[in-house]
């Protein structure tokens, strides 16, 4: 049975969130979206956006008015098999609204799966 080497695992899903907030702060969908499964769901309020595509369009609307985002971990966990993880974290985003620039914190929770030896984003739920 291989081995797994949790802590680094666990590196590796917190340098995927950076890439994830880098991609945010450049607008960059399409970088986003490599970090997520094929059949990704992001759930927000009592909105549910699956798969790709749809996930593209959500994006497309939601970086009309974005400015920043800042990504806060608070935990990681990988599995003993080395293939499925879990992030909690929260994130602080800016975004242009009619009163100004207005700054929110929402929690973040985020399952990954290992796809082709990289991690993917498979589920994000965002309260």
């Amino acid at each position: 049975m291989k081995t797994v080497d949790i802590e680094a695992e666990k590196k590796e899903i917190l340098r995927h969130i950076e890439e994830l907030e880098a991609a945010e702060n450049r607008k960059d969908i399409e970088g986003i979206l490599k970090l997520v499964a094929e059949d990704f769901v992001f759930m927000y309020r009592n909105s549910k956006i699956e798969g790709k595509e749809d996930t593209r369009e959500m994006l497309k609307e939601s970086v009309k008015n974005f400015i920043s985002s800042k990504h806060v971990p608070l935990r990681v966990e990988v599995s003993s098999s080395g293939d499925m993880a879990w992030y909690l974290g929260y994130e602080i985003n800016e975004r242009e609204r009619d009163e100004g620039i207005v700054e929110t914190k929402q929690n973040a929770l985020a399952t990954f799966r290992k796809v082709e030896s990289k991690w993917k984003q498979v589920a994000v739920c965002i309260a």
